[in-house]
């Protein structure tokens, strides 16, 4: 466990994990993408990842549903 001290400003990051995720690694062609979440960010984020060159087969999604 790490103290927000241990921490510099430029080691953090702020934003949606998925912005933050193609803002590192622009193309995901040969990457493995797992997606877990809401239902409806899931399946945009498995569309970005699509289009940042993934392959459909190379997309796992575990959509959470409302109950």
């Amino acid at each position: 466990i790490r103290k927000k001290s241990d921490f510099d400003d430029k080691q953090l990051q702020r934003g949606r994990a998925l912005d933050l995720a193609l803002q590192a690694h622009p193309s995901l062609k040969g990457y493995r993408v797992y997606l877990c979440g809401n239902e409806k960010m899931v399946q945009q984020a498995k569309k970005r990842a699509f289009l940042a060159s993934a392959n459909m087969q190379d997309i796992f999604v575990d959509p959470f549903f409302a109950s």
